[in-house]
């Protein structure tokens, strides 16, 4: 997943130009594992390179791609029917995930929902993985969006532990397969925090606690 960049700058009417020497930044899975009772994904924070010629032609990056990595070796499921949860060989399972939903944009950030299809064929299920990156690099978040820890609050506490790093984590786990949210924001405006409702396949409603959107008037004053 990720996005293509297209400016009047860099794309010129009439039609586009041949682009050579560039190349779309990858993300990649730098964490997975279950903190306070769900499974968080947190992803690299590489730096997208948006330079241009002198002719307005990228030379760069002209996007960002993740490859969907989930481990079927860690999570706690048997995939292979053999009465064992995790073991080694269970990580070469194709576990199949993928987007089928429409990315949104929402507060600079893209909100992505990848599926984990059930294991059997005749499963109409499965799992769900939401992630929140920064829509021009598809990388790491610089501050907590989700309520991890579930005390009601998102703040730095909302962090997790990785090789020496206090982080903040980009998916969460759920079970069913989940549809694009309602957001609704929290009557109590001190909190500064939103609710995204989805609904699942599953048949009930799962929900996430997240960082209030930021909103506002814009002005400006001409001369």
């Amino acid at each position: 997943m990720g996005d293509w960049q297209v400016s009047d700058n860099s794309f010129p009417a009439p039609g586009l130009p041949e682009l050579k020497d560039v190349q779309l930044l990858e993300q990649v899975e730098i964490d997975w594992g279950k903190y306070y009772g769900s499974y968080l994904r947190t992803l690299s924070d590489y730096e997208p390179d948006w330079s241009v010629s002198a002719s307005g032609v990228p030379s760069g990056d002209v996007g960002w791609f993740f490859d969907l990595p989930y481990n079927l070796g860690l999570d706690e499921l048997d995939n292979d029917g053999d009465g064992q949860i995790d073991e080694d060989d269970e990580a070469n399972i194709l576990a199949g995930e993928r987007v089928v939903k429409d990315v949104f944009i929402r507060n600079g950030l893209a909100v992505v929902i990848s599926l984990i299809p059930g294991n059997s064929p005749c499963d109409g299920g499965g799992n769900s993985i939401v992630h929140e990156m920064p829509f021009c690099s598809g990388g790491r978040l610089t501050e907590p969006v989700f309520d991890i820890n579930n005390d009601g609050l998102i703040d730095e506490r909302d962090r997790i532990e990785i090789n020496g790093e206090s982080l903040p984590p980009n998916g969460m786990m759920y079970d069913g397969i989940l549809h694009k949210p309602v957001v609704v924001g929290d009557p109590d405006e001190e909190k500064d925090r939103e609710l995204k409702i989805f609904s699942s396949s599953n048949g009930t409603t799962q929900t996430l606690w997240e960082k209030q959107e930021e909103t506002g008037f814009y002005y400006w004053k001409e001369h």
